[in-house]
């Protein structure tokens, strides 16, 4: 389980094997310019105490956005769909990664997917209290 302090770390690294090595991982919700290649980025949306665990245990989740970088709507959302298919069952497959949906969306103007994904993460032993 990681820690709440290496959380964006520790998603990024757990994605990385599952992606295609063309497309570009974004680990922080930023603007985008110009998007070329297949996008996946990475935002923080809720930390929450985990309801079936002792004290210090976090249940994370982060909002996973696929951007698709074809902007034709047949040739996009044919694109689009496999990539969603094929990350999420790739999630299904990975110890400690769980999804629990994914929303058709429009990001930076693109045809993109929403992915809300979830995992376990235990409060670090060097946590100040109170910070």
């Amino acid at each position: 389980m990681p820690t709440v302090q290496n959380l964006r770390t520790g998603v990024t690294d757990a994605l990385k094997p599952l992606l295609p090595a063309t497309w570009q991982i974004v680990p922080f919700a930023k603007n985008l310019d110009a998007i070329t290649r297949p996008v996946v980025m990475l935002q923080l949306e809720e930390v929450q105490r985990h309801p079936d665990a002792p004290n210090g245990a976090r249940l994370i989740t982060y909002s996973l956005l696929i951007i698709e970088p074809k902007n034709d709507p047949g040739p996009a959302d044919d694109s689009l769909d496999a990539n969603v298919i094929n990350l999420i069952d790739a999630i299904d497959k990975t110890p400690g990664l769980r999804w629990t949906s994914a929303k058709r969306v429009v990001a930076f103007e693109s045809p993109a997917f929403d992915i809300t994904l979830m995992f376990d993460a235990t409060k670090s032993p060097t946590t100040t209290e109170g910070a």
